[in-house]
Order: C-alpha cells, then sequence, then structure tokens
C-alpha cells in the first residue's frame, strides 16, 4: 500500500515537472518575440510580425527556407509575388498549428482583427473568409490584383487540410 501511494507521489511529481517545463519552454518563446519587438536592431532580422489583438497573440514573419523558418516557431513569408507593402496583393503567411504560432487561428472568427507591422507601417485586416481546404486546393496562394489581403495557412490535425483564414485590408 506504501509502494502504490510512493508510486503515485513520483508520477504526480513528474506530471508537474513535465507542466512545468512546457511552461518555461512557452515563457522563453514569448519572453524572445518580447525583446526582438523592443529591439529595432533585433526586428530588422524578420520582415515583419503579425499582431491579432482579441487574443494578444504576437508572432514574428521571416521569410527564407520554409523548413528552417516553420521549424523554428516564425511565421513563414511565402514569395508569391507580393510582400508586406502598401500594393495590392496577397500576403500569405504560413505557420505550425502549435501552440508557438497557429494554433489561435481555430478560434478566430469574422470580423476578428489582424494587425501585420513591417518596419515602417502598420497594416490593419478584418477577416472575411475562414475555411478548411484541401492541400491540394494550391488557389489560395494565388496573387491578387485588385485588393490587398492577408492569407494565414495552418495545418489541420490529420495534416491533409489546411485552416484558412482570409482578411481584407482596412
Amino acid at each position: 500500500m506504501v509502494l502504490k501511494s510512493l508510486y503515485r507521489l513520483l508520477i504526480l511529481i513528474l506530471i508537474f515537472n513535465i507542466i512545468e517545463i512546457k511552461k518555461n519552454d512557452y515563457k522563453e518563446y514569448k519572453d524572445n518575440i518580447d525583446n526582438v519587438l523592443s529591439s529595432k536592431l533585433e526586428l530588422k532580422k524578420y520582415n515583419g510580425y503579425l499582431h491579432i489583438p482579441k487574443y494578444n497573440y504576437f508572432g514574428l514573419i521571416k521569410s527564407g527556407e520554409s523548413k528552417q523558418v516553420l521549424d523554428s516557431n516564425n511565421i513563414l513569408l511565402l514569395n508569391n509575388g507580393s510582400s508586406i507593402s502598401d500594393k495590392v496583393g496577397n500576403i500569405v503567411l504560413a505557420g505550425h498549428n502549435n501552440k508557438y504560432v497557429f494554433s489561435i487561428l481555430y478560434k478566430l472568427e469574422l470580423s476578428d482583427e489582424l494587425i501585420i507591422y513591417d518596419s515602417n507601417k502598420e497594416y490593419k485586416f478584418v477577416i472575411y473568409d475562414i475555411k478548411i481546404v484541401d492541400i491540394t486546393d494550391t488557389y489560395i496562394l494565388d496573387n491578387i490584383y485588385d485588393n490587398k489581403i492577408v492569407t494565414l495557412i495552418t495545418c489541420t490535425k490529420d495534416n491533409q487540410r489546411r485552416l484558412v483564414v482570409r482578411g481584407k485590408i482596412t
């Protein structure tokens, strides 16, 4: 009986330690983002950042080799002929569906606000479309020539479809 209680106690301690480690990892991640956002020199290493005010979410945007950018828990700026600028086009941002990047997308609703900051300006968008598409549906990456939109993309649990959130500039 005492041995069973001791095992249970050890298991509880182990679970508590795992939870604390995960909390500390997330805190370190948030602290890193805060440091980058507060340092103009560090922020120049990125294309900008995404802010979702409803959830006080901040994510760093970076272009480059997709695996490296995504695996470092940054938001990937896909090069589809558009960039973060005043010009019309489709800013396509992709990120992992994890607690650091785009798991928050599942909570968004139509008319929620998204703000993208580059080194010079902020761009406000209002969500107008949320849908799940097959991984073969590449039309979501197409550039557009008559408006300025942002397209956020993340994977679903089965990894055969993608959650797509689109916003129009305001």
